[in-house]
């Protein structure tokens, strides 16, 4: 469980370190005389990538606390690596975009994030396995129906 929590921390952590790059470069990226994040466009994805991060934060959070208090929260746990993940694929993903070719050049900062988010669903239990899981911890099983 503990492996889990701290995968969901270095997922939504990238995520924030990702959007974090990004912004300051579609600040400082100028195209057709005038920076990125004048764009509405941009402006809307870096406001979907903040919100999936703030949202797993809180959520990944949330279940820590909740763990380190005692509680059995293994189901939250898988979930919440599963939102963490997601978080940290779609941030990194619109990051590399919003980079354009640097985004992708080997060696950035943000190109390392993408690569790492995406080993990230596999490592503490695939997200299917996971999933698996929480279905049987929520009692969403095939046991005893008809």
């Amino acid at each position: 469980m503990v492996e889990r929590i701290g995968l969901a921390v270095h997922a939504y952590g990238i995520a924030a370190r990702s959007l974090e790059l990004t912004a300051a470069y579609c600040r400082e990226r100028e195209t057709f005389g005038k920076p990125l994040i004048a764009n509405q466009v941009v402006r809307h994805k870096l406001v979907e990538m903040q919100r999936q991060v703030w949202v797993a934060r809180c959520y990944v959070r949330s279940t820590a606390a909740r763990y380190v208090a005692g509680e059995e929260v293994t189901a939250e746990a898988c979930l919440a690596k599963q939102t963490a993940v997601d978080c940290a694929t779609y941030v990194c993903d619109q990051a590399v975009q919003l980079h354009g070719g640097t985004g992708y050049m080997h060696g950035t900062e943000v190109e390392r994030h993408y690569r790492d988010a995406r080993i990230l669903p596999i490592g503490g239990g695939a997200t299917e396995v996971l999933t698996d899981l929480a279905a049987k911890l929520l009692g969403y099983t095939s046991a005893g129906m008809a």
